[in-house]
């Protein structure tokens, strides 16, 4: 085997895998460097690339979602705008008996989110202190290990809960190509999960509690962080090819499932496995879906 053919073998073998090859670095460097960023050509970027680096990762998500101006020069002011937001939520929170000093950054943030997109006021208390168990503290979690500043994982969570709430919204909609994926790949498990109610868009479905808390928890950290990635890049698609791809993982135990709420039961407490396999299989998924 010469050293091009052994090079092709390795790349389409680390491919299938999961390790995906590419110069990504090199391509996203200059879109960074302009003044501004072409956040739409980043955004393009990031959807297409096989992955984007870590060290590029808070970065991409902060010009995304807006959390950071594309012209540097106005930076510093947005910066502390949004810290003072940051603190005047956290000043309100106090004052209404939501949190205290023990409180953890975590739920200050999610009862911040609450209360800026107006959630907060149709609860009762009983509702509000059940927000330190949400599933969608996972995902200030997961922004808390990618970024150092009080306010920007204030900003990014609030910022991906958004978009969290959007994908909710969408999940009615979705449904009927979310079954088609799924029938394509295996129609007897499609008919089966349709037949026992489970692929539906109702408060307790398995993939709403999927959607709301962006898979953090259910699939590895490494998976969701790629997974994020295309999402703030506007591929929304990629929450329910996911949810699909969940699914097959555990059709066999699905199949054998003959009552509703064992199914809900096993989909509800799926636990995160070692591998990557899950989002692979998604973002693999998506890449043929949207082949031009």
């Amino acid at each position: 085997m010469n050293s091009a053919d052994e090079r092709n073998f390795r790349s389409q073998y680390y491919g299938k895998v999961g390790f995906r090859r590419g110069d990504e670095k090199r391509s996203l460097e200059p879109l960074l460097g302009e003044v501004p960023v072409d956040a739409g050509r980043l955004a393009q970027a990031v959807r297409t690339a096989l992955q984007l680096p870590a060290m590029y990762r808070p970065l991409v998500w902060k010009l995304l979602l807006k959390v950071q101006p594309c012209h540097p020069e106005a930076a510093e002011f947005v910066t502390a705008r949004r810290r003072e937001t940051c603190d005047d939520t956290e000043h309100m929170l106090r004052l209404l008996g939501h949190v205290t000093d023990d409180t953890p950054p975590a739920l200050v943030h999610w009862l911040g989110w609450l209360l800026n997109s107006g959630r907060l006021v149709t609860m009762d208390a009983a509702q509000i202190d059940d927000q330190s168990s949400a599933p969608q503290l996972q995902v200030a979690e997961l922004v808390a290990d990618l970024f150092d500043g009080a306010a920007e994982r204030c900003w990014v969570s609030w910022r991906l809960w958004t978009l969290a709430a959007g994908a909710l919204k969408l999940l009615p909609g979705q449904l009927p190509w979310l079954t088609a994926q799924l029938e394509r790949e295996q129609p007897a498990l499609a008919a089966h999960l349709s037949q026992l109610g489970v692929l539906s868009a109702e408060r307790d479905s398995p993939l709403r509690h999927w959607a709301e808390r962006l898979f953090c928890g259910i699939l590895p950290g490494s998976s969701v962080e790629r997974l994020v990635d295309r999402l703030v890049a506007g591929a929304e698609r990629i929450l329910p090819l996911t949810a699909v791809s969940l699914l097959l993982t555990h059709s066999r135990a699905l199949m054998a499932c003959t009552d509703p709420a064992d199914a809900r039961r096993l989909l509800l407490h799926v636990q995160p496995e070692d591998t990557d396999r899950v989002f692979n299989w998604a973002l693999d998924s998506w890449t043929k879906l949207n082949k031009v």
